[in-house]
């Protein structure tokens, strides 16, 4: 056959006879007519050159060169079997199926290789595909294909999609309308419109302002039992929506889309071979939406989303639980995220949901089935740590169980050396510790908080919610004698102690943050008459506490939380031993006092340790009546505090017990 083209190249007949053989070589083709096949291509390329305004030369030719795409193996001959092709689409942009055969070629190159794509995207083949689609707007074949190739176009370079976005989105978003029924058109169009609006908040009011959210929503709705469509619209809405109000609110008030969406997750169930499915995108859309403003995350909650949401983790976590093989890292990491969106958008009145929904069983069964994937682990302490703060009786029932904090103090310590997962399990403790100090007062967990501060006693936010785990434990009597026995004490002072004489350790914020939970920690655990409280107070007697507590009052006089936790400590501390007083001074007291005049608990205290200290010192007393602005605070309205003691009854006090 070669032998006959090339003797017989001036015939347009046969050149057109020829191709159209080898387009029609059945798929069995053996090795031998395949390499035959490899001489035969480059005499095709030619004839099309040469009858380049030939119908039926350029049709053949097309039909041979998309049989045997993948036998254009050198790039010359790849990227004139492109360029024909293109010059062929722009000469017969009028003939339908030449024009669909020449867009299905084209197409085929482009999934090919890469290195073809950027061959189209030197001709500028998104032009010529945008005009010939134009022209056939009802013609399936060629929307198809060629949404097809403005993807790998849209996706391979940048001048590609600027074409696409100036010239086509109308046309595209036209074509979606016109061809509504066709799944095929609907799914390129889809994804088409994703790839132009990711990333960028202009490109995605572009495509919103020429329709885009519109054909999305109705695309969904239209073919909901199309998997392969519900998939690639809904990724095309999240890339839409995704921190844009404008569009957002298009799609949830005016085009309704979150029952629709809901609909189709309960549908498609998870399927854990496929990382992008409609689980995964309709997860993503519902917490896209719900992140832009409270009016659009109320109005997802009451239609649905939240709990589908939820039930998307847990479909994902029962797969999980039955699935007898390890599962692949991407579906843990799948599972992560999932999990990461529902705690994104369980806020404001999202308690009630997340009660119906159980959510703590789900969680805490698939954090103990994989206990050793830390992306897990770490994911299920988060939304744990979240729900223990969420105000529902039933989670609260559920978190009292003791297998939560077993599960939490179990994590610490097989992950003592990953900060992410030890945090979020400390705040878990943290939070359940409120409503539950005795039971969680058990020596384990006191002693695995105790090496969570000594492994990370310089990352100041650990150890300020680590603080704050035993400032809650601290309440309760019967955690005193474990906290006392692993030295708690003495190792938040050394904290405290790296804070005062360090400059770098960590931010002012972080700094702040430390000293208000070490403080409280230590009020609570002073504050009583019982005896492990009067053990807590001589141990940190004995470790020189009161004068660092007077350093970090008068650092931090201008914080009334601050203020309010040394003061009650710094009472304890005189009422055990009275000489302590010396390491404060009535300038002190005073200060605090005029920093915070409508401060009760602040001024409370304030005031009984300043009787404290005249209550020991001649010169204290002396020193307190001789101040300039000792009638200013005299003369502060004793109504805003009707149990405070006043300045001047301390003043009477001292005098009366000297008398």
């Amino acid at each position: 056959m070669a032998k006959v083209m090339k003797k017989h190249a001036a015939f347009a007949d046969l050149q057109e006879y020829c191709a159209e053989l080898i387009a029609n070589l059945p798929e069995d083709t053996d090795e031998s007519e395949h390499k035959a096949v490899g001489v035969i291509l480059p005499l095709v390329l030619t004839a099309m050159v040469k009858f380049h305004d030939n119908f039926a030369v350029q049709q053949s030719a097309l039909r041979a060169i998309l049989r045997f795409v993948d036998e254009f193996k050198e790039l010359l001959v790849r990227e004139k079997a492109i360029l024909y092709c293109v010059n062929a689409l722009r000469a017969f942009s009028t003939e339908q199926e030449l024009v669909h055969l020449a867009c299905s070629t084209l197409n085929s190159f482009a999934d090919n290789n890469d290195q073809n794509v950027i061959t189209l995207t030197q001709l500028d083949t998104a032009s010529v595909v945008l005009a010939v689609m134009g022209r056939h707007l009802n013609h399936e074949g060629v929307q198809q294909d060629g949404c097809a190739l403005l993807n790998f176009l849209c996706v391979a370079a940048l001048e590609n999609e600027r074409v696409i976005l100036q010239r086509g989105l109308q046309l595209i978003v036209s074509s979606m309308r016109v061809n509504k029924s066709q799944p095929s058109i609907i799914e390129q169009g889809c994804m088409l419109l994703g790839n132009l609006s990711f990333s960028q908040p202009e490109k995605q009011t572009l495509v919103g302002k020429h329709g885009g959210a519109s054909v999305l929503c109705q695309a969904l709705k239209q073919h909901i039992d199309h998997r392969e469509v519900v998939e690639v619209a809904l990724e095309a809405l999240v890339h839409l929506c995704a921190a844009h109000e404008s569009n957002a609110t298009t799609v949830v008030f005016n085009e309704r889309v979150v029952p629709s969406v809901v609909h189709a997750m309960q549908k498609f169930p998870e399927d854990l071979k496929d990382t992008h499915c409609v689980q995964q995108y309709g997860s993503m859309l519902i917490a896209a939406l719900a992140k832009i403003n409270r009016t659009l995350h109320g109005r997802i909650i009451a239609e649905g989303g939240l709990r589908a949401l939820i039930d998307s983790v847990i479909g994902l976590q029962n797969e999980l639980q039955s699935t007898q093989e390890d599962p692949a890292d991407s579906i843990l990491v799948k599972f992560q995220d999932r999990v990461q969106l529902v705690k994104d958008v369980s806020i404001g009145d999202a308690d009630s949901v997340l009660g119906d929904a159980n959510v703590v069983s789900h969680i805490v069964a698939i954090c103990s089935k994989y206990i050793d994937s830390k992306s897990i682990v770490d994911s299920c302490m988060s939304i744990l740590g979240y729900l223990a703060g969420v105000e529902d009786s039933r989670i609260e029932e559920l978190l009292m169980k003791k297998q939560v904090a077993t599960l939490a103090v179990s994590t610490i310590d097989r992950f003592l050396q990953d900060m992410e997962i030890v945090s979020a399990s400390i705040i878990l403790l943290q939070n359940l510790s409120v409503n539950w100090a005795v039971e969680l007062g058990q020596q384990r967990v006191v002693e695995v908080a105790s090496r969570v501060v000594t492994q990370y006693a310089t990352e100041s936010s650990l150890v300020a919610e680590t603080l704050s785990l035993f400032a809650n434990l601290a309440y309760a009597d019967e955690t005193h004698a474990a906290i006392i026995n692993y030295t708690v004490p003495t190792k938040a002072l050394s904290v405290l102690r790296n804070l005062s004489s360090s400059h770098d350790l960590t931010s002012e914020s972080h700094r702040t943050l430390v000293v208000e939970k070490a403080f409280w920690f230590f009020a609570n655990l002073v504050s009583g008459e019982s005896t492990e409280q009067q053990k807590c107070i001589e141990q940190l007697m004995e470790l020189d506490v009161v004068p660092l507590s007077v350093q970090f009052l008068r650092k931090y006089d201008d914080n009334a939380v601050i203020s309010e936790h040394i003061l009650s400590c710094l009472w304890s501390f005189f009422s055990q031993e009275p000489e302590s007083t010396k390491h404060t001074s009535v300038d002190d007291l005073v200060t605090v006092l005029q920093r915070h005049p409508e401060v009760e608990e602040v001024q409370d205290w304030a005031l009984e340790v300043l009787y404290r200290l005249v209550r020991t010192s001649d010169s204290a007393l002396n020193q307190l009546r001789q101040l300039t602005n000792l009638n200013a605070l005299l003369n502060r309205p004793i109504e805003l505090f009707p149990e405070a003691l006043s300045v001047h009854d301390v003043v009477n006090r001292r005098s009366e017990e000297r008398r």
